[in-house]
């Protein structure tokens, strides 16, 4: 049924440029890891030139400063599971394995993929993707979205995002798109377009 939690309030993320200064606010949804914080709608104004950074830099700077860091025994673990990942016979310097265990990645988790048949327009939750190392706790609200919505064998460890995007590479399109609270419910004409993707 409806939609899984209670609506939250609105936050603008970034103050809005002069108008025609470059693209337009849109918004997007927070999915709080705690179950007792309500769903929010949040909105960000990028500057000119960083529409396709500006949601994934916020993304980061959230779980970033909200989110505990990995320990010294989760860093090393993904230390090893990096260095083994890397092609027989690379080395990289202790210094460099160090670095790249500390960089905040984010996950983005395609719901509706950008196709033709979708008018290049597509729904991505993004995740922190390390959150399963630093033992963030599941998100449970998250996790039923994903399932909703056809994506399986996915476990989202601590706070998501909803946010909806236009990609068409071919032909030189990226726009950032409003997805909001009243969109959060199973028969939303996006989570059909993901079941049909997914199914």
């Amino acid at each position: 049924g409806g939609g899984r939690g209670q609506p939250g309030g609105m936050a603008t993320v970034a103050e809005a440029e002069p108008a025609g200064a470059g693209p337009r606010k849109f918004s997007f949804v927070y999915i709080p890891c705690d179950d007792g914080e309500a769903f929010q709608e949040w909105q960000i104004a990028p500057r000119e030139g960083h529409e396709v950074g500006c949601l994934v830099d916020c993304v980061k700077a959230h779980f970033h400063k909200k989110l505990p860091r990995m320990s010294e025994a989760q860093r090393a673990e993904q230390a090893r599971r990096l260095q083994a990942s890397l092609p027989e016979g690379t080395s990289v310097s202790e210094q460099m394995l160090r670095l790249a265990t500390e960089i905040q990645m984010v996950d983005a988790i395609p719901l509706v993929p950008c196709k033709p048949e979708t008018d290049w327009t597509g729904v991505n939750m993004y995740v922190d993707d390390q959150g399963a190392f630093k033992e963030l706790p599941q998100n449970r609200r998250a996790g039923d979205i994903l399932g909703t919505c056809g994506v399986r064998e996915r476990v989202v460890h601590g706070d998501a995002f909803l946010a909806r995007l236009r990609d068409w590479e071919q032909g030189d399109v990226f726009e950032r798109l409003d997805f909001t609270l009243k969109e959060l419910n199973s028969s939303a004409d996006w989570v059909k377009v993901a079941r049909r993707a997914h199914g």
